[in-house]
């Protein structure tokens, strides 16, 4: 490892290319996207509005990409060599997620095993262990449920170091689109096969369409299906680099005109997304249906891939949004935010606010709550708690030398 130890874990886990601040602020929508759609109790969606709530799930998806494309931004030279610096990688990508997931697992343990329906103590220590993602049945999700995707992207960590390696330092620039397309295929093949197996097995035995797409609703989150969406933001990013390294010029994406209007043709697939479903005759059963619920994420990739590759690239429209100090304090404490947001869910489901009708004054305020905790636990309880972790692995790896 070159220098210190200590200087090596604090590069590790901060990044020396300059902040996309866009990128940031994306964060917090894509996290706002995902409360929204957790808080159909307080906030006065009506039954049309319930395409609408589905969307919310493409948060995550943005989130997948997003990760990708930056980890792969800041960390691809590290890893384009070897693999040498994944232990010290891993640890700093644990000190960001670890400590926030478990003060958001301990803070809703008591409310769960009050409302739950029996958790089993095995499916804690699965959930505090990140997990949970890999074992896609029901009694491993009655906890922090959006923390699955904590669990598929400590697997994504895991696995980018290789990825790197043995993948995209091997891909010529030319050839970055091509796997891109590949990644996004075995994406959507690997969805279609997982959903016409279960379906036709579930089926066989009685189930009904609701059931399917319940059980489909909870495999999803397996890792082995969602990686492809972290894979393609990981080939984003190194297609960013190069095209920085080429002086940040020429057409396609260097022109900002060339990215408004990516950003537009994502604002008009996403409404199609949106109004498709409710005026055409899927049905409840078949492929095309279960794409349509389930798998709506596979729809959403390539729109996620676009979003992220158009504010990555440079200013656009909506960029100036997106960097307002505000936007980006709260992109800094999406995570919090995120993990959090579980917590808010059970106790509205509980409170008085359920009982009588719901506003858009109580869902407002609710939520101004949830980011006004979010910014105290993201500066009091997740920074230091990561500066404590680097700090601790420092001097772990001193001790050993």
């Amino acid at each position: 490892m070159p220098g210190s130890a200590d200087g090596y874990v604090a590069r590790i886990d901060t990044p020396s290319r300059p902040t996309i601040h866009a990128l940031t602020g994306l964060r917090f929508v894509a996290a706002l996207l995902v409360v929204l759609s957790h808080f159909p109790e307080l906030v006065p969606f009506t039954a049309a509005h319930e395409p609408l709530v589905r969307q919310g799930a493409a948060g995550v998806t943005i989130f997948f990409v997003l990760s990708g494309l930056v980890l792969t931004y800041n960390y691809f030279d590290r890893f384009a060599a070897g693999v040498t610096a994944a232990r010290a990688f891993l640890w700093a990508r644990l000190a960001r997620i670890g400590p926030m997931h478990v003060v958001a697992h301990l803070l809703i343990t008591p409310l769960v095993i009050a409302y739950a329906l029996r958790p089993s103590v095995l499916s804690w220590f699965v959930n505090i262990s990140m997990l949970h993602a890999f074992v896609p049945t029901k009694s491993m999700h009655l906890w922090n449920i959006p923390s699955w995707s904590i669990s598929a992207e400590l697997c994504f960590y895991c696995v980018f170091p290789f990825f790197i390696w043995r993948v995209l330092a091997r891909v010529q620039r030319r050839h970055l689109p091509s796997l891109g397309l590949t990644i996004f295929a075995i994406e959507c093949a690997l969805f279609a096969a997982v959903a016409v197996v279960l379906e036709r097995a579930l089926t066989n035995r009685g189930k009904s369409p609701a059931d399917v797409r319940a059980v489909l609703e909870r495999v999803k989150f397996f890792p082995g299906l969602r990686i492809w969406e972290f894979f393609l933001g990981c080939t984003v990013g190194a297609a960013l680099l190069y095209w920085q390294r080429d002086g940040g010029t020429g057409g396609g994406l260097g022109r900002r005109r060339n990215r408004n209007a990516l950003l537009l043709c994502v604002a008009g697939a996403a409404t199609a997304i949106l109004m498709v479903p409710s005026h055409a005759n899927i049905g409840d059963t078949g492929l095309l249906a279960q794409f349509a619920t389930a798998g709506l994420y596979v729809a959403y990739t390539p729109l996620a891939v676009a979003l992220v590759a158009a504010l990555a690239w440079g200013p656009t429209a909506v960029s100036g949004g997106l960097e307002h100090r505000f936007v980006r304090a709260m992109g800094d404490a999406s995570y919090s935010f995120y993990m959090l947001q579980w917590v808010f869910v059970i106790v509205v489901n509980d409170s008085a606010i359920k009982r009588s009708s719901p506003s858009w004054w109580s869902a407002m305020a609710t939520v101004a709550v949830l980011l006004v905790v979010s910014l105290l636990t993201h500066r009091w309880v997740e920074q230091p708690a990561r500066r404590a972790l680097n700090r601790r692995c420092s001097g772990l790896q001193q001790a050993a030398q």
